[in-house]
């Protein structure tokens, strides 16, 4: 005989472009029974980004499992549950270096450190949020930036 059926759920946090495995650990369903595997998970709304997937098929969404792979319900007990998967958006590619030329100040002089100089892409980042860091200041001179001395 079937009791209520309890959802035990916890929130999942991946990076953008990976992948979850979804365990017991963080979506386990049970219904009184010793028989976990038989009870069936619907997916009544699937993700908005990425699929829900067998991990022996990938790129075959799926829009029913159950909690062991196997079986099906036995009866028409219901439960409704939510699932919560926090999507960390990351960078897996560094900016690129494009232009690393150097520059060369004759004495007393200043010089330009433009983008014809010294050069950062990154595709997946807005210029402004480009950042160089100065490892070794220079031996000679100061380095300037509007008017201050880094």
């Amino acid at each position: 005989m079937k009791g209520d059926i309890v959802l035990l759920t916890k929130p999942v946090t991946l990076t953008e472009g990976d992948r979850v495995t979804l365990t017991t650990d963080v979506l386990m369903a049970t219904d009184g029974t010793s028989k976990p595997e038989k009870l069936l998970y619907a997916v009544s709304m699937p993700p908005v980004h990425g699929q829900i997937e067998y991990i022996n098929y990938p790129g075959v969404p799926i829009s029913s499992y159950s909690q062991f792979g196997c079986g099906g319900p036995e009866g028409q007990m219901n439960r409704s549950g939510q699932l919560e998967f926090n999507i960390e958006y990351t960078d897996h590619i560094p900016p690129t270096l494009v232009n690393n030329k150097g520059i060369h100040v004759v004495e007393s002089g200043m010089g330009v450190i433009s983008s014809d100089v010294l050069q950062l892409i990154d595709l997946d980042s807005p210029l402004k949020n480009l950042t160089y860091i100065v490892t070794q200041h220079p031996q000679y001179g100061h380095l300037y930036m509007k008017e201050t001395i880094l």
